[in-house]
């Protein structure tokens, strides 16, 4: 016996008065991978969050070292001076 359009179209009008159905149509079509999608997009997604706040505290590091920088810099030119004068 062969699937018909008909029969197609029967089934999606049972999927759509059964949502409960499209799961297991779903576990029953589509491989372990794909079914794991949802889990791992948003297991990406937290790791792109958590990446994003590192990324952040980085910046924030690197400012602050480039007002370290800045201070040393002026302090080697201060010392410079010195040794200039003497």
């Amino acid at each position: 016996m062969a699937f018909t359009v008909s029969d197609f179209s029967d089934l999606i009008r049972l999927l759509a008065q059964h949502p409960e159905w499209q799961a297991e149509l779903r576990r029953l079509i589509l491989t372990e991978d794909l079914l794991r999608l949802p889990v791992i997009v948003q297991e990406l997604a937290e790791a792109q969050r958590q990446l994003a706040q590192a990324q952040r505290r980085t910046e924030e590091r690197l400012e602050g070292l480039a007002a370290v920088v800045a201070r040393l810099e002026a302090a080697v030119e201060q010392l410079r001076t010195a040794v200039e004068q003497l």
